[in-house]
């Protein structure tokens, strides 16, 4: 049986939308996929086409017309029959109505709803290949490229493909760039602030007092794609030219082997490492508070050069100095000098870690100009 539930608002508004997505939704309110259906539950009627047992948040699910459709060990192929279904039963709404799908097996109910003459849109969070960037298995891989070939052969059939990277990216994939509509990410200004003022801690950026010790943070997935060996080598460096004690702390997913990896680097180069597995979300804006320094380091590569991290503006809205790899996406968001540092060198970013380390006020100008930048992508 599909379960349904109304939206508690009215439902009276400008757009019909069949919001497509088989998966949980993580209570992580800055996170994209949760951002971008609260967005659109606000403006239009959506209905919010999900699986039965999959997390929905309770602020989305109070907006959206939500339908989970039953599972099991078949429970995609009876998502696309359930979702099929849905689509058929309503075809003398079809010319009022978008089917808002991703890059991925959602796509596939797109192309059957635009065929039965649906507006379809194609919600991109990242570059369609960037898995293949990562170390994953063999019929992964399979699946990512099927993906791919779908996006690049179907892709300007859709209505419009919403791109949270920058566009230049989507020319690969010959999207027709009068069909992308390119956003970056960005973050609840005031709920990141809220959560960590109630631990206690004031989010007003303090005047830093001078301290033997600071606190760097990264939150992010720990591995070497992520660029944790730069900036593990950066910390030792900038270690070896100061007397300040530096803490090290990663908060994110870790595999047995990257950890084995961190922890004998770490020790060989003598610098303090607290390894802290991933968090749920609010512990990991907490942790990223109380740090001096924060960093972000992808690897520059065709994937990553184009992306925006919501933890980049998780910083910001802490009021914290972030020292990041130069890349194009990054140009975008900080002003090198201004409110962050962009560096192309381990070097570079050991240079700006002392920098910092040894001005109190730095860090606070710094912290203020980022929180006075990131509110424009509130």
């Amino acid at each position: 049986m599909v379960e349904q539930y109304k939206c508690a608002e009215d439902s009276r508004k400008s757009i019909r939308i069949f919001y497509l997505w088989p998966h949980p939704i993580p209570d992580h309110f800055n996170r994209a996929m949760y951002q971008h259906v609260l967005c659109l539950a606000r403006m239009h009627h959506v209905i919010f086409v999900g699986r039965k047992r999959k997390h929905i948040p309770n602020e989305i699910k109070r907006l959206v017309h939500w339908i989970g459709i039953p599972g099991g060990k078949v429970d995609i192929p009876l998502y696309f029959l359930g979702a099929f279904f849905l689509f058929l039963r309503n075809l003398r709404y079809r010319h009022e109505t978008v089917i808002y799908t991703f890059n991925g097996e959602t796509s596939y109910l797109g192309l059957a709803g635009k065929i039965l003459g649906y507006k379809w849109v194609i919600d991109i969070f990242d570059d369609p290949g960037l898995p293949l960037a990562l170390k994953i298995d063999f019929f992964s891989k399979l699946k990512v490229y099927l993906r791919v070939w779908f996006f690049k052969l179907f892709a300007n059939m859709s209505d419009a493909v919403i791109a949270a990277i920058m566009p230049e990216v989507l020319s690969n994939y010959r999207v027709d760039r009068r069909k992308i509509c390119a956003i970056t990410n960005g973050v609840d200004f005031e709920r990141v602030r809220e959560v960590v003022e109630n631990t206690g801690a004031s989010t007003h950026v303090p005047h830093h007092k001078a301290s033997k010790e600071l606190t760097l943070a990264y939150v992010g997935p720990v591995r070497v794609e992520r660029g944790i060996d730069f900036l593990i080598e950066a910390v030792s460096r900038a270690q070896k030219k100061n007397s300040l004690t530096f803490k090290l702390v990663l908060i994110g997913p870790i595999s047995h082997k990257d950890l084995r990896w961190v922890t004998a680097s770490s020790m060989a180069k003598g610098i303090t490492v607290d390894i802290l597995s991933e968090q749920p979300h609010e512990n990991a804006l907490r942790l990223a508070g109380s740090a001096d320094i924060c960093f972000h380091f992808f690897q520059r590569n065709q994937n990553y050069e184009h992306a925006y991290p919501i933890k980049v503006f998780e910083y910001m809205a802490l009021g914290k100095p972030i020292i990041a790899l130069d890349c194009k996406s990054m140009r975008r968001v900080i002003s090198h000098n201004v409110n962050g540092f962009l560096v192309n060198s381990v070097d570079e970013a050991a240079y700006y870690i002392n920098q910092l380390a040894n001005s109190p006020d730095l860090r606070r100008q710094v912290g203020l100009n980022a929180i006075s930048t990131v509110q424009q992508y509130d």
